[in-house]
C-alpha cells in the first residue's frame, strides 16, 4: 500500500497549488487539478476549511450547513428537475456541492433518503469503493501499467469523474488502488532535519520552504528556543498574568461560543482528537497590551479559535465572526 502523506507534505502542496492559481483552490478545482484530492486533506485537519487556514489561506466556502438546508436544497432541486438529483445534478445545478452530504450522510442513497427522496438514481455513481479499486487493478492488468485519466475514461470500466467522486481525485484514487501516478510529484530530494539530524525526502519545489522534517521537529525547536524573552508573550522580563480567575473565563466564553471555532467551526472534541488538546481562548486585543488582566478578560474581547486559526488571527485587531 502507498505510505501516508504526511501533514507538512499535504499543507506545502495546497499552498504550491493556490500560488499557481493565484488564489484559494476551490474543491472542485483541487479534486481535478491538485497534487492530491481533498479527502487526505479533511482526514488529517478534521475538514477542508480547517486544512485552508492551516495552510495560511481564507475558506471559500460555507461551514455548518444544517441538516435542514441540504434535505431542502434536495427536494428543492428535484422538483426543479424532475427526478432526485443526482452527484452531477448538484454540481451544475445546486446550492451545495454534493462534499457536505457525503461527509453528513456518507453516500447520496442515504443523503436522498433522508430528504425523502428516491435512493437510486442511476449514472454509475453507487457503485462501490471495493468495485472500483477491482476494476482499476483489473484494467491495468489488462494494460500493463498503470492507467492514465484518459485511458480509463477511454476504454476503462468506470470514468475518471466516479473515481474522483469516491477517492477525491484521480490522483488518490490511483494510489488507493496501491499504484503511483505518474507525475512530477515524484521526483524527491534528500533534507536533513537540524532538530534531530535525521534525513526526509521532498519534493524539489517544497525545498526552499522546508526546514524540519516534521511538526513535532519544528515545536520542539520552538520549546527550545522560543522561551523567556525570546517569546512573543514576554513583557518587561516576565511571563504574562492571566488572572486568578482564568478557568473560569476561559469556561464561560466556550460555553457562550458553543465549544466551536468561531473562525472555522470546529468543534472542541475534533479539536481535541487532531491535536490532543482543547480549543483556544483569544484576546481580541492582546493580553499583553493591558495593565489590568480583568480588563483585558472581558468577555467582548475573547474568542473560541482552533489552534491553526489562532495563529492566523494572533496580532489582528478584529473578533472573528462564525458565518
Amino acid at each position: 500500500m502507498p505510505s501516508k502523506i504526511s501533514e507538512e507534505e499535504l499543507l506545502q502542496g495546497l499552498r504550491e497549488f493556490a500560488e499557481d492559481l493565484g488564489e484559494t483552490p476551490t474543491v472542485a478545482e483541487m479534486r481535478d487539478s491538485g497534487p492530491y484530492g481533498t479527502g487526505p486533506y479533511s482526514r488529517a485537519f478534521g475538514s477542508w476549511n480547517a486544512a485552508l487556514l492551516e495552510a495560511g489561506l481564507e475558506p471559500n466556502h460555507r461551514v455548518n450547513i444544517s441538516d435542514g438546508e441540504l434535505c431542502g436544497e434536495l427536494r428543492d432541486l428535484a422538483d426543479e428537475l424532475g427526478h432526485p438529483p443526482s452527484i452531477n445534478d448538484l454540481k451544475d445545478s445546486g446550492e451545495f456541492s454534493y462534499r457536505p452530504y457525503i461527509e453528513r450522510w456518507g453516500t447520496m442513497r442515504d443523503a436522498r433518503e433522508a430528504a425523502g427522496l428516491e435512493r437510486d438514481v442511476g449514472g454509475g455513481y453507487d457503485v462501490t469503493d471495493e468495485e472500483l479499486i477491482r476494476g482499476f487493478n483489473e484494467f491495468a492488468d489488462q494494460l500493463g501499467k498503470t492507467p492514465t485519466a484518459k485511458e480509463m475514461a477511454k476504454d476503462g470500466p468506470y470514468t475518471k469523474t466516479v473515481y474522483q467522486i469516491h477517492f477525491g481525485s484521480w490522483a488518490d484514487a490511483v494510489r488507493e488502488a496501491g499504484h503511483e501516478p505518474g507525475s512530477l510529484w515524484n521526483s524527491q530530494i534528500e533534507l536533513t532535519c537540524p532538530q534531530c539530524n535525521g534525513t526526509f525526502s521532498v519534493a524539489p519545489s517544497q525545498a526552499p520552504d522546508r526546514t524540519y522534517c516534521s511538526r513535532q521537529c519544528h515545536d520542539d525547536w520552538k520549546s527550545e528556543n522560543l522561551v523567556g524573552e525570546n517569546h512573543w508573550s514576554w513583557k518587561d522580563g516576565g511571563d504574562l498574568y492571566y488572572g486568578d480567575h482564568w478557568q473560569e473565563t476561559r469556561s464561560d466564553v466556550l460555553n457562550r461560543d458553543n465549544h466551536r471555532c468561531q473562525s472555522c467551526g470546529v468543534a472542541e472534541d475534533a479539536h481535541r482528537d487532531r491535536t490532543g488538546k482543547g480549543l483556544h481562548i483569544h484576546h481580541v486585543k492582546p493580553l499583553r497590551t493591558f495593565d489590568d488582566a480583568a480588563r483585558a478578560n472581558r468577555l467582548n474581547n475573547l474568542v473560541t479559535l482552533c489552534r491553526s486559526c489562532h495563529r492566523r488571527w494572533e496580532g489582528v485587531p478584529v473578533r472573528p465572526t462564525l458565518a
